[in-house]
């Protein structure tokens, strides 16, 4: 590597804002023109158009030249950059992105040194460029395999560029373009003037060919034209930020059909700022964070028929904010806004708009070739024929400023540690392709790079995730794992093929840093809170159950578009989602139970969307879901009472996110209740219901309240209360209670509204009169007989699950899972999110149930159950192991002495419904002790610090009541 002086031919002088770092000078985002001239390392692959003959004074027709430099250079790579040193380079006639066979193609970059420094200039009075009706552009580019081959346009427009550079159609060219775009996925401008000497010209920047974006363009001024910004077509969307437009004479932004999604648009202007057109159910844009001013003028700022959202907009010197078709006529600045048929969605709570922060730049100064490193260098195989894996760690650890990847393909078969110092990862035209067994396991994911850095910020810049060529099926990656309290940027990213994860949070004991993610084509990125996240242009595609999974963290989209099936955005655990403007083109048949949205367990989220979708199966018909157990009332007194049953009666009053399957009551003598009546015939509707319980103690105060659970969780009624019969006299049945075993067997049964007369059978051969026992222990009460005729075994899991599913059968799931050692510890939540998923799908893989893909549906369920059904606790049959422990346990232990524990746990109704004994002590083993010392005092209540854990008090009373071997 070599530094190489500055001199305006040299072919390795550029500055890229494309390449923008960050984290050692944080400077302000907006139009700007840093004046540095940069020095790259000359294998980086940066075409210098000025070796290809263009002069760049001003007066030479630099047309040939340029056209030159594009036409041997397209197609080659991943990407071409042809670099503009400072100078105004003249054109005659419009610089077509094609090769020398006139073919179209896309993957190139114009670079210039700053939008000050460098031009290119259309020649005055150009005959070509005469006719407004037939427009021509100064520079036209195109797509790969174009939908249409003489336009050049199509939706391959992949890796399409151009930055840091004024454009200017001169004086005299009423039929001039400044710039037509063409770009899809990954793509846009950045540091862009486009400007007209006399005011004259159609469009600065045109985008009214087929199938544009989703590009990202920032940074952006356009001076003059009929319009500032012309866009139609209704794919694929356009995410435009700092954006600046005046003197136009028809519109500044003029949209047919089109989405966009705007954020800072600064325009001054006598006509109005924005025209929205749109048909049926195209088009749709959303402006935030806007200035719209006019020296004064009898017009609307904004005319619109179409999608509209606006949120705070400042509007001054216009007749109107804003004119509807529909909603007619609003003046005066705008907090919020949205126009008739806009799809805006928010939780019952609203959202307000969340804190914005720009993606970081940093000072050009700090380029200095001496503190770069090459992975070639390193060892590094840009072949792909050999593991770079040792290379590029090599590399990092040099603690160079960027380390930086030549065009090349880079395979990698383990995980690459970000630890150092370095700031940024750059790649020229470069790929990386993880292969390899650490990454086909999707029950053991591997990251391909961990971010660990304690003291840097970093950026991950122009990095390609796999091949277009060889899109590789990897279930186990995990492309970018983030766990550093330090700021990362994911920037100019695209990814191919099939892998577990774009992006995962695994904060451990740390606050994530905050992430920026600008103009990067992924799905399945996985947040965790409390972690800030600002995402531009978000290309989510591919089928997938859930695109992005937000838990906790707080979230903010500014343009986002899908393709493919499955829910766009998860937002649980107390997470914020804002989402401002979004395509989402499903492209295949969507499940009437697919959600596009779903927000649930204490979150709260705004979503502004537009949907394109070509026959109604394409589209959401559940746009948004926002989970809720049911609600249900209880009788507050319990009917048909006697000595040893009593009949409830509740009633669902709402259904909440799917139809109950399960409903019944709980009971005890306090309100930790303990035993349960359940029907699991649903699924239920809305209405009263009934059950009656038998074998309760006479003479004594209960509490029951009605349950019902659906996909979501459980929802309860309020508690009632009652006093069962008195016992009878002395001498009469049962002699008082006093002499009855403690025999704790009891028959629940589901009596149907109709027929609540009905009575039930008790199950165990054992007397009424020797179950008339107090159900409220002590240690001197004796120990406890587990009941000969019901043993206490592991409730069957019932119905099918998948992600975004909770409730008690997820968490007897999770403690499976964690028992044989396909789940983490800790992991027990009762969420059904992408870990449980993975666990799922390694067991499902090791015991060859087919498809291995997390999803619990019969045949695993079968499996699992047949496993748990051997999980029993009868006296009968196996009695409770030794119980001398003396260790104190809590959650997270494990090991024979947490097995008799479970165990005991078990024996004792209403305390550890489950049964599940796995010698893991995970939450529902916890839950056990919470109710066992609640119920016997060993705690005063759950403030107490022993609460949850088991330590001398709660070990010696399990020990006292609890018989052992020798017993």
């Amino acid at each position: 590597m070599q530094s190489l002086k500055f001199r305006k031919a040299s072919p390795y002088l550029i500055s890229r804002s494309f390449f923008l770092a960050l984290s050692i000078a944080l400077l302000p985002r907006g139009l700007h023109a840093d004046s540095t001239e940069i020095v790259y390392p000359s294998d980086a692959g940066v075409i210098n158009v000025q070796n290809y003959g263009a002069v760049g004074d001003g007066v030479t027709d630099d047309t040939a030249a340029i056209q030159n430099a594009i036409s041997q250079n397209i197609g080659k790579n991943f990407e071409t950059i042809i670099y503009f040193p400072a100078g105004t380079y003249l054109v005659s006639s419009t610089l077509l992105w094609q090769n020398a066979s006139s073919t179209w193609y896309s993957r190139l970059m114009f670079q210039g040194e700053n939008s000050d420094t460098t031009t290119i200039r259309l020649e005055d009075n150009d005959p070509l460029f005469q006719n407004p009706a037939s427009s021509t552009a100064v520079i036209k580019m195109g797509s790969e395999d174009p939908f249409d081959p003489t336009q050049g346009s199509g939706y391959d427009g992949f890796n399409n560029y151009i930055n840091d550079m004024t454009v200017d159609t001169g004086n005299g060219n009423p039929g001039a373009i400044g710039i037509d775009f063409q770009g899809n996925n990954f793509c846009g401008m950045d540091n862009v003037n486009i400007k007209t000497e006399d005011g004259q010209g159609v469009a600065g920047l045109s985008m009214t060919r087929e199938y544009v974006g989703p590009c990202l363009f920032e940074n952006i001024g356009i001076t003059g034209f009929q319009y500032g910004i012309q866009t139609a077509q209704a794919e694929y969307s356009q995410t435009l930020e700092h954006i600046l437009l005046s003197g136009q004479t028809v519109a500044g932004i003029f949209s047919t059909n089109q989405v966009l999604n705007i954020r800072d648009l600064e325009s001054t202007d006598t006509v109005p700022a924005i025209i929205n057109n749109a048909n049926g159910n195209y088009g749709g844009i959303s402006l935030i964070s806007s200035v719209l001013d006019s020296p004064g003028s009898a017009v609307a700022a904004i005319q619109n028929s179409g999608g509209l959202f606006l949120q705070s907009v400042t509007v001054t010197g216009y007749n109107a904010s804003v004119v509807d078709s529909v909603a007619g006529t609003t003046t005066g600045s705008i907090v919020n806004y949205y126009a008739p048929g806009t799809n805006f969605l928010q939780d019952g709570n609203g959202t307000p708009a969340l804190p914005v922060e720009d993606t970081p730049t940093f000072d050009r100064s700090y380029y200095d070739l001496s503190n770069w490193a090459n992975v070639v260098t390193y060892g590094a195989d840009p072949t792909g024929a050999h593991d770079s894996t040792g290379a590029i760690q090599a590399a990092l650890d040099s603690n160079a400023d960027v380390v930086y990847f030549p065009p090349g393909t880079y395979k990698v078969l383990n995980t690459i540690h970000i630890r150092g110092t370095t700031k940024r990862l750059l790649g020229f035209s470069a790929a990386i392709l993880p292969q390899g067994a650490n990454f086909t396991n999707a029950s053991s994911t591997t990251a391909v790079f961990k971010f660990e850095s304690t003291s840097t910020d970093v950026m991950i810049d122009s990095l390609q995730f796999g091949t277009q060529s060889s899109a590789a099926n990897l279930p186990g990656a995990i492309y970018v794992e983030d766990d550093s309290p330090m700021q990362l940027v994911i920037r100019h990213v695209p990814s191919y093929g099939t892998y577990y994860g774009m992006y995962q949070a695994d904060p451990g004991n740390i606050v994530l840093g905050p992430l920026f993610v600008d103009d990067v084509a992924a799905s399945n990125w996985a947040f965790q809170g409390p972690q800030q996240i600002f995402a531009r242009q978000l290309d989510t595609e591919g089928t997938v159950p859930i695109k992005v999974d937000n838990d906790g963290a707080s979230l903010w989209i500014l343009g986002q578009k899908t393709e493919g099936t499955g829910t766009v955005i998860s937002t649980e655990g107390g997470g914020t989602t804002q989402l401002i403007g979004a395509l989402l083109y499903p492209d295949a048949t969507v499940p009437a139970s697919q959600p596009a949205f779903i927000v649930q367990n204490g979150s709260t989220a705004s979503f502004v969307y537009n949907l394109l979708w070509f026959s109604a199966a394409q589209n959401y018909s559940l746009h948004a879901e926002y989970p809720s157990p049911p609600t249900l009332t209880t009788d507050t007194s319990a009917d048909s009472i006697t000595q040893t049953s009593a009949t409830f009666v509740g009633a669902i009053t709402a259904i909440g996110t799917g139809a109950p399957s399960v409903r019944g009551f709980v009971y005890g003598p306090d309100t930790t209740y303990g035993a349960t009546t359940t029907d699991s015939g649903g699924p239920f509707s809305t209405g009263p219901f009934a059950a009656s319980a038998s074998s309760l103690t006479c003479g004594t105060d209960y509490h029951f309240r009605a349950f019902a659970t659906n996909i979501t969780g459980v929802g309860y009624g309020t508690d009632g209360s009652f006093t069962t019969n008195a016992c009878p006299s002395a001498g009469g049945v049962g002699g008082g209670g006093s002499s009855a075993p403690l025999d704790f067997g009891y028959q629940d049964s589901v009596v149907p509204m109709a027929t609540s007369s009905a009575t039930s059978t008790p199950i165990s051969s054992t007397s009424t009169a020797a179950m008339l026992a107090t159900s409220t222990l002590s240690a001197a009460s004796g120990p406890i007989t587990p009941s000969t005729s019901m043993p206490a075994t592991i409730p069957q899991l019932a119905r099918n699950l998948t992600l975004g599913s909770t409730g008690d059968d997820v968490w007897t799931l999770q403690e499976f899972l964690t028992s044989e050692d396909y789940l983490g510890t800790g992991n027990e939540t009762g969420y059904f999110g992408l870990r449980t998923q993975a666990a799922l799908a390694g067991y499902q893989d090791e015991n060859r149930i087919a498809p291995a893909v997390g999803y619990f549906g019969p045949l695993t369920r079968a499996a699992i159950n047949r496993v748990l059904s051997t999980n029993t606790v009868s006296p009968a049959i196996s009695p409770p192991p030794p119980n001398d422990f003396v260790e104190p346990l809590t959650q997270g232990d494990s090991g024979p002495d947490v097995a008799s524990l479970q165990q005991m746990l078990a024996s004792i109704p209403g305390v550890y419904p489950s049964g599940l004994v796995t010698g893991y002590f995970g939450l529902l083993t916890k839950q056990a002790v919470e109710k066992f010392q609640l119920k016997y005092g060993v705690v005063p209540s759950a403030a107490d610090l022993g609460y949850g854990t088991v330590g001398p008090m709660t070990r010696e009373l399990l020990q006292t009541l609890v018989p052992t071997h020798s017993d």
